[in-house]
């Protein structure tokens, strides 16, 4: 079940190094899935029925290149319209069976299901991660944009105030020359 949330990565060479840098810095603990070493049931079978239906196929988009790696966690699991044909079918194909609640009966027999709490979901806070990381990226850009356009508004200030100093500058300037002519008559 918790595989759902392991790292894919493409040889163990890479995975020993990933886990070298997490040693090293400290930053916890992470389940690496190297696709060079996974190993999977190329010939599963699943039952022809309309209570169930293989979940990698019903249910998940991938890119093709990981198809050993969705395989790994996703094969062996079927997707049952109800907790009954669940079990059933669980026990007749030796295979993990989810509903379309999320209730689970396990190949082994056990079964799991009931309320999701979902302000402790990992899916969730991890869509909640990338919607906040994707709103600081646009705030960003947003941000640069505004900047951008307040500096050529305060270009164009000191350009009109420069104006308007030159311009006082030249009404001095006419205003002493017709006092001068005013006073010469």
């Amino acid at each position: 079940q918790n595989s759902l949330f392991h790292v894919i990565v493409d040889t163990d060479a890479t995975a020993a190094l990933l886990m070298r840098r997490l040693e090293e810095n400290r930053l916890g603990r992470v389940t690496f899935l190297p696709l060079s070493q996974l190993r999977v049931d190329v010939n599963a079978r699943y039952p022809q029925t309309n209570d169930v239906m293989p979940l990698l196929q019903a249910c998940v988009e991938y890119d093709p290149k990981l198809t050993r790696a969705m395989q790994h966690v996703f094969d062996r699991k079927l997707l049952a319209r109800s907790p009954e044909v669940a079990a059933e079918w669980s026990e007749k194909s030796k295979v993990d069976c989810i509903t379309l609640d999320g209730d689970l009966c396990t190949r082994k027999g056990a079964l799991s299901g009931g309320y999701v709490d979902l302000q402790k979901s990992r899916l969730k806070a991890y869509a909640e991660k990338i919607k906040a990381e994707n709103d600081f990226r646009a705030a960003g850009q947003e941000h640069r944009r505004l900047k951008a356009e307040a500096q050529q508004i305060n270009q164009d200030v000191t350009k009109i105030v420069d104006d308007i100093k030159r311009l006082q500058h030249k009404e001095t300037q006419i205003s002493r020359q017709i006092q001068s002519l005013e006073a010469g008559r």
